[in-house]
C-alpha cells in the first residue's frame, strides 16, 4: 500500500514503528502514531537516501521494493532456501 502525506491508518502505523526501529524516526511525547505527518515524511526521505531511492518522501513500489529486499538480506530467518525449496519465516517480509 502507498503512503504518502496526510495518510492515516494501520499501513501508517506500521511504517511509522519500523522507521522508529530503524532510527530514523522518533515522535515526540504525545504524539500518537497512524498520522504521515512532516516527521514521518522527513523520516521517509532519510531512509529512503539510506538505501539507494531518490527520497520525495513517498512510500510507494520502489521504496517497498528495496525495504523488502533489504530485509531478506539482513533477516535469514525471512527466506531459507532449502534444499530448493522456499520457506517463509517472517510474516512481515510478505
Amino acid at each position: 500500500v502507498n503512503v504518502s502525506m496526510g495518510g492515516r491508518g494501520e499501513n501508517v502505523v506500521m511504517l511509522q514503528k519500523y522507521l522508529v526501529e530503524k532510527g530514523f524516526l522518533t515522535l515526540p511525547a504525545g504524539v500518537a502514531y497512524g498520522y504521515f505527518g512532516s516527521l514521518t515524511k522527513k523520516a521517509v526521505m532519510m531512509y529512503q537516501e539510506s538505501i539507494g531511492v531518490t527520497p520525495t518522501g513517498y512510500f510507494g513500489p520502489l521504496t517497498r521494493a528495496k525495504m523488502s529486499e533489504k530485509m531478506k538480506m539482513m533477516d535469514g530467518d525471512t527466506m531459507m532456501k532449502k534444499e530448493g525449496e522456499m520457506m517463509k519465516g517472517d510474516a512481515m517480509a510478505q
